[in-house]
């Protein structure tokens, strides 16, 4: 075994226990909001000097009104080797939302949450839960009006009326003290919200879940929580709110890390300047990618990026930044206490 999953104690010669939090990707909105990704939260022992790849999910695609199925799963995260018997450990994607059509549930939604639900002139259940919460449900004379995707900590909710959509289930707390991944709201940082329901204004759950909404205004899930898109009714096979991208935060003894361990992922180095939120780059080595964070002069810690492409992205902070140069990095870390804290944004490893 590469790992040992919830060690009796630690300071056994050779290996050291660590703590990891690993979240699917969430689903993609449709009518119905998509699900938020699985949150598994554990104690692991880490053998020393074995390397651990690390998988990111990636968030389900939002699928339009016009299409008679549901929107794409969010995608599984993995810590360790998912082809190896024993050796990995996984964390499902959401669920879905439900299209236009008449089918009833995204039967297949992932732990976490499943899709919110809409049908044509019928009763709609939400998609099931596994290891999270469902999806709600919708009334035969809603008119199209979605419910909210389940997320980690809470179910969606379900459509009334001709005009009042669900909202988003609520996400968990991420458990990984010093960790900032995740939805600020009110001091805490939450992971896996459900997405709200269309046709009709409703919120995402905290934990980075997308808004509903009507015509092409739903909101996508923010990148890095796992949190479902939004739903949104529009006569057209116009995409909805896309799910955000898993992570994968893991807390080890900073004496162990500074000893021996060692985490990899990509890097971007290049020129930028940030007017507000809009980061402009040019003079780029590596790949940029979302949910990486910047650094630089001037830059304001915590910065990450999510969302853009080419050369125009948008960062997490506002703040402005004249010409100057900076990296970008999909591997983030950090120090709490007497912990390092790594937080993996894309795919990477950790030599133990």
């Amino acid at each position: 075994m590469p790992f040992f999953n919830n060690p009796s104690g630690g300071g056994a010669s050779g290996y050291y226990t660590a703590k990891l939090c690993l979240v699917g990707g969430g689903g993609g909105g449709s009518i119905g909001g998509g699900g938020g990704g699985q949150v598994l939260s554990q104690t692991i022992g880490l053998v020393t000097g074995t390397t651990y790849n690390i998988v990111i999910g990636a968030g389900g695609s939002g699928l339009g009104y016009g299409i008679s199925t549901s929107a794409a799963n969010g995608g599984t995260s993995y810590f360790g080797s998912p082809t190896t018997l024993g050796g990995g450990i996984t964390a499902i994607g959401g669920g879905g939302g439900c299209g236009s059509g008449v089918y009833p549930n995204r039967v297949t939604g992932g732990n976490g949450g499943g899709a919110g639900g809409n049908s044509a002139g019928a009763i709609a259940a939400g998609g099931l839960a596994l290891a999270g919460y469902a999806g709600g449900s919708n009334g035969a004379s809603t008119n199209y009006i979605g419910s909210g995707g389940g997320g980690a900590g809470g179910i969606g909710g379900s459509s009334s009326g001709t005009t009042t959509a669900g909202n988003g289930g609520v996400g968990i707390a991420n458990p990984i003290t010093g960790s900032t991944a995740g939805q600020l709201v009110s001091g805490t940082y939450y992971l896996a919200g459900g997405g709200g329901g269309g046709n009709g204004t409703s919120t995402g759950g905290s934990g980075g879940g997308g808004s509903g909404g009507t015509g092409t205004s739903a909101g996508a899930a923010t990148p890095v929580t796992g949190g479902g898109g939004g739903g949104c009714f529009t006569s057209n096979a116009t995409t909805t709110g896309n799910g955000g991208s898993g992570v994968c935060i893991l807390s080890v003894p900073t004496s162990n890390y500074t000893a021996t361990g060692s985490a990899t992922g990509s890097t971007a180095t290049f020129t930028g300047a940030i007017t507000f939120t809009a980061l402009t780059t040019s003079a780029v080595t590596g790949t940029i990618a979302i949910g990486m964070q910047v650094t630089g002069t001037g830059v304001a810690a915590n910065t990450i990026i999510v969302s853009g492409s080419g050369s125009s992205w948008v960062v997490s902070q506002s703040q402005t930044v004249v010409s100057t140069s900076m990296t970008g990095k999909s591997t983030q870390v950090a120090t709490s206490g007497s912990n390092t804290i790594l937080t993996f944004t894309q795919n990477g490893s950790y030599t133990a």
